[in-house]
């Protein structure tokens, strides 16, 4: 995953800009909270 996070990113993205906003607003929701984890984890 950390190998191919960025290209498991951009797919997401690419995927959430065909969504529905709400779908995206979801997905960007999930994002921020990963990355809060990943944060305080380290």
């Amino acid at each position: 995953m950390l190998h191919h996070g960025d290209e498991f990113l951009h797919s997401v993205f690419a995927s959430a800009a065909d969504a529905p906003k709400s779908e995206y607003q979801i997905s960007r929701f999930f994002w921020r909270k990963k990355a809060l984890l990943e944060c305080s984890r380290a």
